[in-house]
């Protein structure tokens, strides 16, 4: 029975993006292009009614101005949707050159990348997991609501809302084991190069306590970027605050349009800043999800393993 190391993963992975500084490059310039440059040119389109319209709920007290979010979504709509069809070919290409970075080195080409058919599966298991995401919690809150409000007539407010929170959490971590077992399906696809997803049922069976533990390892790594990503932020944002001399309502109470212009190169700033401390930790994480499906079938074709 093979074992799974999630220390040997992450070392395996690692070595591999040290091997690859090239491909590194060619993902970041990536980034830069398909994940953070239509998020750029929507903030730039609208991010002066984006302002208003928070401005506005606070001081209407949270409440959202139909008027002025309609605006936003008729000027930024095309764009929106645009954006969410780059990001998935964004993702679904990067990533499997990330995974084949580690199951296929001798495909280095142009930083590993290509466009076929395991990136059009993969692309296929990211919106098959998205639409589930959204059906699965649909179903959850009816059922969860129903019993609940059936409880609370019955036995009391207290009985009805521990049910509810102490099911919904249930639901949670039995949806998130699901989709952890099945997401080792996108490594097995760029192996195989072909769909794949509940055969990843079966291939991560005897190694499901440590694809949890690698998870929760890739969690926590997130989890630090991004604290050392808002401190980032946060002390240029200071900075810029108290170069203006403004103070702090001073410098947001200002025209939107003005607002925009200042904080536009402070954005471009920590955006640059955030690209290249994001993108070898994908790369890192990716990889080691990647070695995580390697060390499961070593040396052997999907074929074979469910043959």
């Amino acid at each position: 029975m093979a074992v799974l190391s999630v220390g040997q993963a992450f070392r395996n992975s690692a070595a591999a993006v040290r091997r690859n500084p090239g491909a590194l490059a060619v993902w970041l310039a990536l980034y830069i292009l398909l994940g953070w440059g239509p998020s750029l040119l929507i903030w730039w389109v609208s991010g002066a009614e984006y302002i208003d319209l928070i401005r506005g709920m606070i001081q209407s007290a949270g409440k959202i101005d139909p008027a002025a979010a309609q605006a936003i979504n008729t000027k930024i709509g095309m764009l929106s949707n645009l954006n969410l069809l780059v990001q998935l070919v964004w993702l679904s290409v990067t990533g499997a050159a990330m995974f084949r970075m580690v199951l296929r080195p001798d495909e280095k080409g142009f930083g590993f990348l290509k466009l076929g058919v395991a990136e059009l599966c993969i692309g296929a298991v990211f919106v098959i997991f998205y639409v589930a995401f959204f059906i699965l919690i649909f179903v959850m809150a009816l059922v969860i609501g129903l019993l609940a409000t059936l409880l609370i007539v019955a036995l009391g407010v207290g009985v009805g809302a521990t049910f509810g929170v102490v099911f919904g959490v249930a639901g949670f971590l039995v949806a998130t084991w699901v989709y952890i077992r099945l997401w080792l399906a996108l490594p097995m696809i760029v192996d195989d190069n072909r769909f794949r997803l509940f055969e990843a049922w079966r291939l991560s069976r005897p190694a499901q306590g440590k694809l949890v533990l690698l998870v929760l390892a890739i969690a926590g790594i997130w989890l630090l970027l991004m604290l050392f990503s808002l401190a980032i932020n946060a002390v240029v944002l200071f900075g810029a605050v108290r170069a203006s001399g403004l103070g702090w309502g001073g410098y947001f109470s200002r025209p939107s349009a003005a607002l925009i212009h200042d904080l536009m190169p402070l954005i471009l700033a920590m955006g640059a800043v955030s690209i290249c401390a994001t993108t070898p930790v994908q790369a890192w994480c990716a990889g080691a999800w990647a070695e995580a499906y390697r060390q499961l079938a070593p040396r052997r074709s999907v074929d074979e393993v469910f043959s």
